[in-house]
């Protein structure tokens, strides 16, 4: 029987190679420069937040982040801090 944490892990793997796939510049491919660091970031979220884990889409708002930001300890406090405000923390955890 797999954990939720499998789960939220086979979430994240099927939904990369859609982030971004419409663009000529594969930065998300799996052999792309940006596949692990989005990768770890979402993995680390979802690991620090449990309660909210991984939604899909959540990738996009990484991705734009690790397009910004050479850090991914930077994108990860960046991530987090925008999933955790009431708005965003709302809308991926499903709650009106």
């Amino acid at each position: 029987m797999n954990s939720l944490f499998d789960i939220v892990l086979d979430a994240i793997d099927v939904d990369l190679p859609r982030t971004f796939q419409q663009q000529r510049l594969a930065f998300f491919r799996k052999e792309g420069p940006l596949f692990s660091p989005l990768r770890s970031v979402l993995i680390a979220f979802a690991g620090f937040r449990p309660d909210i884990g991984y939604v899909q889409g959540m990738g996009f708002l990484a991705g734009m982040l690790l397009l910004q930001v050479e850090s991914e300890a930077a994108v990860f406090t960046a991530f987090a801090n925008l999933m955790l405000s009431p708005l965003l923390s709302a809308f991926y955890t499903l709650q009106q």
